[in-house]
């Protein structure tokens, strides 16, 4: 135990701790973007300014892929299916009948996370915007798992095998990696908006366009719940892959009675 905990030290609780401040740092710079450029802090930003390029130019180059990032958004989510499937008969953090639903949730928001964070650019607006609601969508399900994983079995799971354990640790630093990242498609559709069509411009996220945005959120959700329908998986399989679980958040507590009997 003291040997994995000796080696999350620096694999995973200083990435932990930098990927919160990273991302606190981003939101300042984007704070800083709206003010006069004269008024802004040379240190927020990780590269020189110049009086001829905007802040709001800088925003998408200054961001570094880090080892954080890779961890909790590249490593973790698919770590964590693995470690799901293989201690499915020791812990019971989701039902097992909804693997399917799970891998599909997890993969849209993963894939939505990456094929964003590298080829936005090379990307039409239409597809950047359907990313951005793959991201949007898993800024609900990190919240989920969140909420999920604060639990008492997650902290001992934490201190026995913190090593092995850390996807559960994973949705804060994604949601948050998401959100900068949304912002960040944000800032590259505004720099496009003369190619957007506004028959489908209202589709960008905005606060001005939250109701539309939300209505195309559950309508994108809907349309996933009835695809994986016809593979087997109920309406309501994302609901009960949450309750039918032992000893976690959201865990029916019949459920758990019943896997103690």
């Amino acid at each position: 135990m003291f040997i994995s905990v000796f080696c999350s030290i620096p694999l995973i609780i200083i990435p932990f701790v930098k990927a919160i401040r990273r991302n606190i740092n981003f939101w300042k710079l984007d704070t800083a973007m709206r003010a006069p450029l004269d008024q802004v802090e040379p240190d927020i930003l990780d590269v020189p300014l110049t009086t001829t390029t905007s802040l709001k130019q800088h925003i998408p180059y200054i961001i570094h892929r880090d080892f954080a990032e890779l961890l909790f958004l590249g490593v973790a989510p698919i770590f964590g299916i693995f470690l799901v499937s293989a201690f499915k008969n020791d812990i019971l953090p989701f039902e097992i009948k909804r693997q399917l639903t799970l891998i599909v949730f997890i993969l849209i928001p993963y894939l939505s996370y990456w094929l964003s964070r590298y080829y936005k650019a090379k990307c039409s607006p239409l597809v950047n915007i359907f990313l951005s609601y793959g991201m949007l969508f898993g800024l609900l399900l990190y919240t989920a798992l969140f909420l999920h994983f604060l639990a008492p079995i997650v902290l001992l799971a934490g201190v026995v095998f913190s090593f092995l354990a850390f996807p559960l640790f994973a949705p804060l630093p994604a949601f948050l990696y998401s959100l900068r990242e949304i912002r960040l498609q944000q800032l590259h559709l505004e720099m496009y908006t003369k190619e957007v069509s506004p028959w489908w411009s209202f589709l960008i996220l905005s606060w001005r366009n939250s109701i539309p945005n939300l209505i195309f959120l559950l309508l994108f959700i809907g349309i996933i719940l009835h695809v994986l329908f016809f593979f087997g998986q109920p309406l309501y399989a994302i609901l009960s892959a949450f309750v039918n679980s032992k000893e976690f958040f959201f865990s029916s507590p019949q459920q758990v009675l019943f896997f103690n009997n």
